[in-house]
């Protein structure tokens, strides 16, 4: 099948006159040819991190030359008679003839897409074409739980709330929920992306019903990535210390009871003696008992 070059040419400024500045030197006019569809191959990486795009080629052959490109727009390449011009991926990407590859670096969740990789053999007027997709990812942070429990009978329910930040593509919060008794749902989820990395932070907020009691190792998931379990529709008083809080009680009913007892033993001794019975014997009794002793003792 042949091709016009005019869909072969390309320049950073203007895409259009690269190839053919590349392919119209004194030795060569060509009709470029491409033999059936452009193979297509997928990549992956992360956003900050490198990639390499490799063009399947025949290393026994000598290059007359290689460039990548997305779109129209050329990004970097090798020729083996000229330097190539600079573009705005060359600060980013390094070309490896000798591999017939290129590592493009600091990968942002703009670098999505197809690119395309052509390369010419000494001696061959062909310019096979691979079509390279990339696909860049970024991981989500740990999500974080947060809980918030209803002070209504006796806190019979809870919100909890799922949050994860910086993550691409878009993703929904997962619910981990051991249960299959308790009544629960989901209040709302949103998605939010920044503008300027566009990246994604995702969030969800769930019901739960408490009146089954605890519910235990609940947790969230976003994209892959976990949150630590916890517990929800804990009990209004903690079991951590159970001897404690009995302790504490019995100390006070004691010590309310011993203020009661003291209290009604002074009552009941002050009702119980006359009044004026203090200091009630006369002098003159006491003059007459100890001379009447002094009698007996004398006989």
């Amino acid at each position: 099948m042949m091709v016009s070059r005019s869909k072969l040419l390309l320049n950073p400024r203007r895409p259009s006159q690269v190839l053919a500045w590349l392919l119209l030197t004194p030795m060569l006019h060509l009709s470029l040819s491409v033999a059936g569809a452009a193979a297509q191959i997928q990549v992956t990486g992360e956003v900050g991190g490198n990639v390499t795009f490799l063009c399947p080629s025949e290393k026994q052959r000598t290059l007359g030359f290689l460039y990548f490109q997305k779109g129209s727009a050329f990004m970097n390449g090798y020729h083996a008679s000229r330097p190539l011009p600079e573009t705005e991926f060359s600060t980013r990407t390094l070309v490896n003839h000798t591999e017939r590859s290129m590592v493009m670096q600091g990968l942002k969740v703009s670098d999505n897409g197809a690119y395309n990789c052509h390369l010419k053999y000494d001696g061959s007027d062909d310019v096979p074409e691979t079509v390279i997709h990339l696909s860049v990812k970024a991981n989500y942070s740990t999500p974080t739980l947060s809980v918030s429990c209803s002070d209504d009978n006796h806190g019979s329910s809870c919100l909890v709330t799922c949050e994860s930040h910086g993550g691409y593509p878009s993703m929904n919060v997962a619910w981990n929920v051991n249960t299959t008794s308790q009544w629960w749902g989901v209040v709302n989820s949103s998605k939010e992306t920044d503008s300027d990395s566009k990246l994604f932070n995702s969030s969800s907020t769930a019901y739960f019903n408490c009146s089954h009691g605890p519910l235990q190792s609940l947790s969230c998931s976003v994209g892959g990535v976990t949150s630590e379990e916890l517990t929800v529709c804990k009990p209004m008083f903690s079991h951590e210390h159970p001897v404690s809080y009995m302790t504490e009680a019995i100390c006070a009913g004691m010590v309310v009871s011993a203020i009661l007892a003291i209290l009604l033993l002074y009552w009941k001794c002050k009702k119980g003696k006359p009044r004026g019975a203090i200091g009630a014997s006369k002098p003159d009794e006491v003059i007459v008992l100890n001379g009447e002793k002094g009698e007996v003792e004398a006989s």
